[in-house]
């Protein structure tokens, strides 16, 4: 039993460390955090998932960051999330994540831009996310979206090609 307790203590100092590492000024100390947490994998995520709402800025970036090298449906919400944030290089870590994670999160993103047409950071987010995207079949999927969102074209519009895009994808 006191085992059990130390390695939970253990285990709690440690993401206590992490989390402090991610809050880190120096990048070297918050890169390392990072993949402190990515090596803890899905059992990061819980903790991940506070600290893409924190109020200090490196936390809620190298959370992002973490969540997209983490991957998987699990994080796909939370970086959508993210991606709503006005900070930019926030929404490009988000982006970053959700662009190589495929086509359940691509689904997932247009979905969350069907319903705030008018966000303007899910808006930059999307357009980040075409262009960080690696699969050229997605790529070329989300092409017709690329000059509307480019042009700020009316979202009642936007809204169509978004649902055409959609239906595309299956």
């Amino acid at each position: 039993m006191a085992n059990e307790s130390d390695s939970k203590q253990r285990e709690k100092d440690a993401v206590r460390a992490l989390i402090r590492g991610l809050g880190s000024s120096d990048g070297e100390i918050r890169g390392n955090a990072r993949a402190g947490f990515v090596k803890m994998g899905k059992e990061a995520i819980d903790y991940l998932s506070e600290l893409v709402g924190a109020p200090i800025e490196n936390l809620r970036l190298e959370a992002a960051r973490a969540l997209g090298e983490i991957g998987g449906p699990e994080t796909a919400a939370l970086l959508v999330e993210a991606m709503q944030n006005g900070q930019p290089d926030i929404r490009q870590a988000a982006a970053t994540g959700l662009a190589n994670m495929g086509f359940h999160t691509l689904k997932l993103l247009l979905g969350a831009f069907i319903n705030h047409p008018e966000n303007k950071n899910l808006r930059a987010g999307l357009i980040a996310v075409h262009a960080a995207m690696s699969d050229p079949e997605l790529k070329q999927k989300l092409s017709p979206l690329a000059e509307p969102l480019a042009h700020q074209v009316d979202k009642y519009e936007i809204v169509a090609i978004l649902r055409s895009t959609l239906d595309e994808l299956g």
